[in-house]
């Protein structure tokens, strides 16, 4: 994905924006202040409602991007990791 300005959340540690502890993110509101502060949160947040993303993402949570598709009949498409298009078999020849 790309932004057409830096994210806020550039450099800052991603673990942050993807603990999940007991139904909660210990961070959410540290999270929160980054994104509201974000040049590109109107993009984020666009991305995170298209897509079936984990995490929080523009300021919200999975939860609560759920709820918002539920409510407005919006249908987020799956998202696949890159990492099931390489080809794990690969083999170097010398």
């Amino acid at each position: 994905m790309r932004f057409s300005d830096t994210p806020a959340c550039l450099g800052i540690d991603v673990e942050l924006f993807f603990t999940e502890e007991k139904g909660s993110y210990p961070y959410l509101n540290h999270v929160k202040r980054i994104c509201n502060t974000c040049p590109v949160q109107e993009e984020c947040y666009n991305y995170a409602m298209d897509n079936l993303v984990h995490g929080i993402w523009a300021g919200t949570t999975m939860e609560e991007r759920n709820r918002y598709r539920s409510k407005h009949g919006i249908i987020g498409k799956t998202v696949l990791p890159a990492s099931m298009f390489i080809d794990v078999t690969y083999e170097q020849t010398v």
